[in-house]
Protein backbone atom coordinates (compact mmCIF):
# COMPACT_ATOMS: atom_id res chain seq x y z
CA UNK A 1 0.00 0.00 0.00
CA UNK A 2 1.12 3.47 -1.02
CA UNK A 3 2.93 5.70 1.76
CA UNK A 4 5.03 8.63 2.49
CA UNK A 5 7.81 8.58 4.67
CA UNK A 6 8.58 11.57 6.72
CA UNK A 7 12.37 10.85 7.77
CA UNK A 8 13.77 12.78 10.27
CA UNK A 9 16.43 14.39 7.77
CA UNK A 10 16.63 14.02 3.98
CA UNK A 11 13.31 13.94 1.27
CA UNK A 12 10.13 12.53 1.62
CA UNK A 13 9.56 9.75 -0.07
CA UNK A 14 6.92 7.59 -1.63
CA UNK A 15 6.70 4.03 0.06
CA UNK A 16 5.14 0.47 -0.53
CA UNK A 17 4.60 -1.71 2.08
CA UNK A 18 2.16 -4.11 3.66
CA UNK A 19 3.67 -4.39 6.96
CA UNK A 20 3.12 -1.14 8.64
CA UNK A 21 4.78 -2.29 12.54
CA UNK A 22 8.17 -3.49 10.26
CA UNK A 23 8.89 -0.14 9.26
CA UNK A 24 9.86 0.06 12.60
CA UNK A 25 13.05 -0.51 15.21
CA UNK A 26 10.78 -2.02 18.04
CA UNK A 27 8.54 -3.19 15.73
CA UNK A 28 5.15 -0.75 17.68
CA UNK A 29 3.88 1.34 15.46
CA UNK A 30 1.31 3.93 17.23
CA UNK A 31 -1.22 5.54 15.55
CA UNK A 32 -1.34 9.39 16.14
CA UNK A 33 -3.45 11.71 14.62
CA UNK A 34 -2.63 14.64 12.26
CA UNK A 35 -3.75 18.32 13.79
CA UNK A 36 -4.96 19.05 16.41
CA UNK A 37 -7.61 18.73 19.42
CA UNK A 38 -10.15 20.97 18.01
CA UNK A 39 -10.11 18.72 14.67
CA UNK A 40 -8.32 21.13 12.49
CA UNK A 41 -6.78 18.31 11.03
CA UNK A 42 -5.56 19.59 6.87
CA UNK A 43 -5.24 16.19 5.71
CA UNK A 44 -8.95 14.14 7.21
CA UNK A 45 -8.22 11.14 5.40
CA UNK A 46 -4.58 10.84 6.53
CA UNK A 47 -2.90 9.42 9.29
CA UNK A 48 0.77 9.00 10.56
CA UNK A 49 2.08 6.01 12.11
CA UNK A 50 5.72 6.57 14.64
CA UNK A 51 7.84 4.00 16.53
CA UNK A 52 6.09 4.29 19.94
CA UNK A 53 9.06 3.94 21.67
CA UNK A 54 11.38 6.26 19.55
CA UNK A 55 12.01 8.35 22.39
CA UNK A 56 13.07 5.47 24.89
CA UNK A 57 15.58 4.53 21.98
CA UNK A 58 17.02 7.86 21.73
CA UNK A 59 15.61 8.48 17.58
CA UNK A 60 16.33 11.95 16.98
CA UNK A 61 13.38 14.41 17.05
CA UNK A 62 11.50 14.41 14.19
CA UNK A 63 10.75 18.24 13.10
CA UNK A 64 8.70 18.25 10.00
CA UNK A 65 6.13 14.68 11.70
CA UNK A 66 6.43 16.79 15.10
CA UNK A 67 4.81 19.94 13.09
CA UNK A 68 1.98 17.75 11.17
CA UNK A 69 1.20 16.15 14.41
CA UNK A 70 0.55 20.00 16.09
CA UNK A 71 3.68 19.26 19.14
CA UNK A 72 2.73 22.30 20.40
CA UNK A 73 -1.08 21.99 20.62
CA UNK A 74 -0.51 17.90 22.25
CA UNK A 75 2.97 18.70 24.42
CA UNK A 76 4.84 15.87 23.04
CA UNK A 77 7.56 15.63 20.04
CA UNK A 78 7.74 12.59 17.25
CA UNK A 79 10.92 10.95 17.29
CA UNK A 80 12.19 8.75 14.36
CA UNK A 81 10.78 8.33 10.58
CA UNK A 82 6.89 8.87 10.39
CA UNK A 83 4.98 7.20 8.03
CA UNK A 84 1.77 8.69 6.47
CA UNK A 85 -1.08 6.13 5.30
CA UNK A 86 -5.03 6.30 4.55
CA UNK A 87 -7.30 4.54 5.96
CA UNK A 88 -10.02 2.27 4.51
CA UNK A 89 -13.13 0.44 5.98
CA UNK A 90 -13.08 -3.30 6.59
CA UNK A 91 -15.99 -5.36 8.55
CA UNK A 92 -14.06 -4.61 11.92
CA UNK A 93 -14.13 -0.71 11.21
CA UNK A 94 -11.06 1.75 10.32
CA UNK A 95 -7.90 0.55 9.07
CA UNK A 96 -4.47 1.79 7.68
CA UNK A 97 -5.09 1.73 3.80
CA UNK A 98 -3.02 3.46 0.86
CA UNK A 99 -2.81 6.96 0.53
CA UNK A 100 -5.40 9.01 -1.30
CA UNK A 101 -3.82 9.95 -4.86
CA UNK A 102 -4.25 13.52 -4.44
CA UNK A 103 -2.26 13.72 -1.23
CA UNK A 104 1.24 14.12 -2.36
CA UNK A 105 4.69 14.91 -1.21
CA UNK A 106 4.46 18.44 -2.44
CA UNK A 107 1.49 18.78 -0.46
CA UNK A 108 2.86 17.49 2.64
CA UNK A 109 5.45 19.36 2.48
CA UNK A 110 3.94 22.67 1.85
CA UNK A 111 1.79 22.40 4.91
CA UNK A 112 4.84 21.81 6.79
CA UNK A 113 6.92 24.60 5.40
CA UNK A 114 3.83 27.30 5.84
CA UNK A 115 1.85 25.59 8.66
CA UNK A 116 -1.05 26.33 6.31
CA UNK A 117 -4.06 24.13 5.49
CA UNK A 118 -5.20 25.96 2.44
CA UNK A 119 -5.70 23.97 -0.75
CA UNK A 120 -5.05 20.47 0.82
CA UNK A 121 -8.89 19.75 1.87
Amino acid sequence: MRGIKVPVEGPLTEVETTNVSGLFESQMAAHVRIGDARMRRPFKEMHMYVDEEGGWHGLADNRRASILYDTEMHGSHIYGDAYLFGEQWIMEGPDIGPLPEDITIEKVLAYIERGDSSGLR
